[in-house]
């Protein structure tokens, strides 16, 4: 024979811990669902023993999300009964599971799936409520109380390729974006059928969602090579004309030469980011090779980023006062491949853009190469700014060498001062 059962609805209480929970299902991002996909939510009584359970569910905004079926889990199919509403009622889903052969402990009433529209606005916020909730117990048919879970939609945001700041033009400030993002090494997700030509595409927002601008290429990473792309829609913005201005025009700058690199004449394009250490700076790079296109140069945290096309000159000046601390640069050559820069620390340049020096420290010699215009003082400090030696150097052109007194191995900074009181602090390492 069946049991029998003496059903009554417990008014004004519940007992304690007795009630239903909502909580998203295979996910490894709680309370985060992302545009596009199904997501499940699983019912479960929490902390009792019950022959049956049922509830309504509301969700909302109806017009993203949509209940898309349901699992069964610890009540067999044929006990369970899931009702979705439509119409007018669009947004509700009421489900009831009864076993009176077996009571169960704490079991999940039902997973329920939806799917999230493409067109979600990301960080938005899905609301899903959980109302009149019961539960069958030997004796009684209890009510519990209502239960809400939000959610925060993953979605999707419009980049235009250059566009890094995603002010709606093309400029300086997002070759800072790209050097800022880049030196950080941003990463997030790659771009569907991503595209460098100036339009709107559609991308899944990172973690960080302004970086998402940032990767101008779309390949998932946001690189140096980013700012090829700010130079290639240099000067584009989002309006019906889509005009393009040219790179303006800016004289070289003008300054000392903190650091030199060399780049092969078969390179097109140069692109990175310069970390000037505290104290110090960066205002451009400079060339002999009049050629040299203006570089689109822009500073933001302390972080210059500079992109230009190099039109065969093989080796380019950084300009600026104090010292490198960190420099992250790359080439383009004319077949599109990428490589990147090897740099010194070392160069100085006195009498003009036609003097360059370069020093090197070598087995106890401190040498000077190139011409001098002017004579000129180099002083050796320590880091602390003891001064270890102090030498004259002639006007000329070659090689000039000293033989240093032994010293400890250690960094040390040398500054050269020519005639004309134009002072060169440099970083020299043993």
């Amino acid at each position: 024979m069946g049991r029998s059962f003496a059903v009554f609805v417990a008014i004004g209480g519940m007992a304690w811990g007795q009630s239903l929970t909502m909580a998203l299902s295979g996910t490894t991002s709680p309370g985060v669902v992302t545009a596009g996909e199904r997501f499940r939510i699983a019912i479960q009584v929490r902390e009792a023993a019950v022959y049956g359970a049922g509830f309504r569910l509301w969700y909302s905004p109806s017009s993203v999300v949509r209940f898309a079926g349901w699992q069964a889990v610890d009540y067999d199919v044929s006990e369970l009964l899931v009702v979705a509403a439509d119409g007018a009622e669009e947004g509700k889903v009421e489900v009831s599971g009864i076993s009176l052969a077996q009571r169960r402990q704490s079991p999940v009433v039902a997973v329920l799936e939806f799917v999230l529209a493409p067109e979600a606005s990301h960080g938005s916020v899905l609301s899903f409520r959980l109302s009149n909730g019961w539960l069958l117990q030997e004796d009684s048919l209890r009510w519990v109380p209502a239960v809400t879970l939000s959610l925060r939609v993953h979605g999707y945001v419009v980049v235009w390729p250059g566009d890094a700041d995603n002010d709606g033009a093309v400029d300086g400030r997002d070759v800072a974006t790209v050097g800022l993002y880049a030196y950080r090494r941003a990463a997030g997700y790659r771009r569907n059928l991503a595209s460098t030509v100036w339009g709107p595409q559609m991308a899944l927002a990172w973690l960080e969602p302004k970086a998402t601008y940032a990767d101008c290429d779309g390949n998932g990473y946001v690189t140096v090579r980013d700012l090829a792309v700010v130079l290639q829609n240099y000067g584009r913005r989002r309006s019906a004309a889509q005009q393009v201005e040219e790179v303006p025009l800016v004289p070289p700058p003008i300054g000392h030469v903190i650091a030199s690199l060399s780049v092969p004449v078969t390179a097109e394009l140069l692109a990175g980011v310069f970390v000037p250490c505290a104290g110090s700076t960066v205002v451009g790079v400079r060339s002999r090779h009049t050629s040299l296109s203006p570089a689109v140069t822009a500073t933001t945290d302390s972080l210059t980023a500079v992109v230009l096309h190099l039109k065969g000159a093989d080796r380019i000046g950084i300009v600026g006062q104090g010292k490198l601390c960190d420099v992250l640069l790359e080439y383009r050559t004319s077949s599109g491949e990428w490589h990147p820069v090897e740099w010194r620390e070392s160069p100085l340049e006195v009498g003009g853009a036609d003097s360059q020096l370069r020093l090197s420290w070598r087995d106890g010699w401190l040498c000077l190469e190139g011409e001098r215009a002017t004579t000129g003082m180099l002083t050796l400090f320590t880091l602390e700014g003891r001064v270890v030696g102090r030498f004259s150097i002639p006007a000329g052109e070659g090689v000039w060498c000293v033989e240093l007194p032994s010293l400890p191995l250690a960094p040390y900074i040398g500054e050269y001062m020519s005639a004309a009181k134009a002072r060169i602090p440099l970083l020299l390492l043993p």
